[in-house]
């Protein structure tokens, strides 16, 4: 079973668990309302899934302080992931406020992580935007693949100094 686990590990999972389902309900609840929201479904998506990648960091007892903004940045990395994506599926454009979450929520994020955190995260950005302006137009499929490759960069954190 899963009792190997550190009691934390699965507290913690359960509360992830909740959160989603609560974006099942307001998903398959409330779609017409909040999911026509400009990549709000693509929101919740991306930070669902940076908060059960990062769940041992947040479940390890460190200071709050410590990884919030590790995981910010994280979350609005898959954010844009999942929303590119959402882009080049449908053949919408990537609106100018979105651009201005992102820039603003990095700048709040950036304030509390290492150097390498940071170098990691404009990597995988810009990894992104080159995907976007020079191979989904060509190719979705292998956008789509590159696109979640992007979500690896910030692995390279565990090799710099």
């Amino acid at each position: 079973g899963i009792s190997w686990l550190p009691k934390t590990y699965i507290q913690d999972g359960f509360k992830t668990g909740l959160v989603i389902c609560i974006y099942l309900a307001i998903v398959h609840g409330f779609k017409p309302g909040l999911m026509q929201l400009s990549s709000a479904k693509e929101f919740m998506v991306g930070f669902g899934f940076a908060l059960g990648v990062c769940l041992p960091v947040w479940s390890s007892g460190l200071e709050p302080t410590i990884w919030m903004g590790s995981i910010g940045l994280f979350g609005l990395l898959c954010w844009s992931n999942c929303r590119l994506i959402d882009c080049w599926e449908n053949q919408q454009p990537w609106h100018p406020f979105e651009c201005v979450v992102l820039v603003l929520g990095s700048m709040v994020c950036m304030t509390s992580v290492p150097m390498a955190i940071l170098i990691c995260h404009a990597m995988a950005l810009l990894f992104l935007m080159v995907i976007h302006f020079y191979i989904a137009g060509r190719n979705r499929d292998l956008a789509r693949v590159l696109a979640d490759c992007a979500l690896l960069v910030p692995l390279i954190t565990r090799i710099m100094p």
